[in-house]
């Protein structure tokens, strides 16, 4: 373990492809139009297909201007080979961010005992699929090292249930930090993980009790479905090279597609549908325009 931990940090030491400087962080992504939160299994995923094949959907949306963050979390679960990091470099605002820098990001921009309170409410709320530990974090103090507290029983809390979904909460409470930033930009997970899906759903669901003059986050889950039927809608690529996306990205067929229907080229909001698709059943849908993929 402890040469597994010398390796990682050897290897993120000497790589210059992300950007680790709170203040540097904080103006990236109070300019960003987008920011970008990518999950593990996406990018061991479209790490094999750069590789495979040198295409790189996600470039379609980033367009060599707009942040991505990677947690501390996220990293550790790839085990940050070399050819991460090849795949990696091909992203120019390409973040690192620490679990144990979360509040110290808040401190960048605001005052201490404010940043303190807001990195324990995003914390509960982060954590709010997870009882315990939602519990025991509401009952840290707004005090000095309180963030130092809250840290310790995530890493705890999460090595007693073998680490499952760490990665998932460590991105839903990264944006959550973020959000409190006064950001204008929209913020997209980049996943495949049904669970990502559920805990930012519940997270960012409107609460129809509270009113608050606070604009609400812009928020947007983008599976490879999404991600594929964006570049069909949006750009003008050619159709032959939409079909070789659709087919190097969709590697599971039998996953559920949730979606909306089209009828005329108008939403049916009252259903939400969830379905398994061929690659060719789901092309012909995306482009007879029949349906808008939500994940």
């Amino acid at each position: 373990m402890l040469e597994e931990e010398r390796d990682f940090e050897g290897i993120l030491e000497q790589s210059t492809i992300f950007v680790k400087d709170l203040e540097e962080i904080v103006d990236i992504v109070l300019n960003a139009e987008e920011i970008f939160f990518y999950d593990t299994g996406s990018i061991a995923s479209h790490e094999r297909i750069y590789h495979s094949s040198e295409k790189n959907l996600l470039r379609h949306y980033e367009k060599g201007q707009y942040p991505i963050i990677i947690t501390d979390t996220i990293l550790r679960e790839l085990k940050l080979t070399q050819r991460n990091l090849e795949y990696l470099a091909q992203f120019s605002k390409l973040i690192y961010l620490r679990e144990e820098d979360f509040f110290n990001l808040l401190n960048v921009e605001i005052e201490t005992r404010q940043a303190t309170g807001r990195f324990l409410n995003s914390s509960i709320k982060a954590f709010s699929d997870f009882i315990p530990l939602k519990e025991s974090v509401s009952a840290v103090e707004n005090i000095s090292g309180a963030d130092t507290e809250v840290i310790l029983q995530f890493n705890s809390f999460f090595e007693e249930i073998d680490n499952k979904s760490k990665g998932e909460i460590s991105l839903l409470w990264c944006s959550l930090i973020i959000s409190n930033l006064s950001i204008n930009g929209r913020m997209n997970f980049i996943s495949k993980d049904s669970d990502l899906y559920s805990f930012v759903n519940r997270c960012y669901a409107p609460n129809p009790y509270l009113i608050s003059n606070k604009p609400k986050p812009r928020i947007t889950l983008m599976s490879n479905e999404v991600l594929i039927q964006g570049i069909h809608n949006s750009e003008t690529i050619p159709y032959e090279e939409f079909c070789e996306y659709l087919n190097l990205y969709r590697d599971d067929v039998h996953r559920g597609v949730i979606y909306f229907n089209k009828q005329n080229n108008v939403m049916d909001y009252n259903s939400v549908v969830k379905k398994s698709f061929t690659n060719d059943e789901l092309r012909d849908h995306i482009v007879s325009n029949q349906i808008k993929i939500i994940y």
